[in-house]
């Protein structure tokens, strides 16, 4: 896992659970199996990471690893290794969920690859702030194409990944969160400090 060349590393934190897309991925994982340099890092679980798992032992991917829930710090730790972060999310989700770890991945300065509805907040963000890439669910074909050419011009990561840093720092971190909330009732910054 090396941001600079190598690997290109794909990492999925937290949980894979029911409103998360995996058929999508899956198909990717089997089409990119002979295509070495392209790895997939599961932390975390879910009912959906426990499935996924048995589908990469069946189809003998061996380009993809799974390790448990872990520490925060030992997260951070694989994150600083990895190049792209993973959301996923299902159609039959769209406006019961916001998938939370876009806001880590952000944080951290990973580029965010989405596959789920172009509708979500989660795909309003890497449009507005173009900080990563969508993909709808079932596009199997064009995550294939879309990591192949990212695994050729490393520079788009690199790109996307500060944008996405400087779109949390702007947007989403805590004094952002507070003025946008001081704003919404009325009081001034100073007065929400206090």
């Amino acid at each position: 896992m090396d941001k600079s060349g190598g690997d290109l590393t794909i990492v999925y934190p937290g949980n894979l659970g029911l409103a998360h897309d995996t058929g999508t991925l899956a198909a990717a994982m089997r089409d990119l199996k002979s295509n070495p340099g392209i790895r997939f890092l599961f932390v975390g679980g879910g009912q959906r990471s426990e499935s996924l798992q048995q589908f990469c032992k069946t189809e003998e991917i061996s380009a993809a690893s799974f390790l448990p829930y872990c520490s925060r710090d030992r997260l951070n730790e694989y994150l600083s290794h990895c190049d792209i972060g993973l959301v996923t999310q299902r159609d039959c989700s769209l406006g019961s969920l916001v998938p939370s770890k876009v806001y880590s991945l952000m944080a951290v300065g990973l580029p965010v690859l989405y596959i789920g509805p172009a509708a979500s907040t989660v795909a309003e963000m890497i449009r507005r702030f173009q900080c990563g890439w969508e993909l709808r669910c079932g596009d199997s074909r064009q995550l294939v194409l879309l990591l192949q050419r990212l695994l050729r011009n490393r520079e788009l990561i690199q790109e996307a990944g500060a944008r996405s840093r400087q779109a949390f720092l702007d947007h989403y971190d805590k004094s952002a969160g507070v003025e946008r909330v001081c704003n919404v009732i009325g009081l001034t910054r100073a007065a929400c400090k206090a």
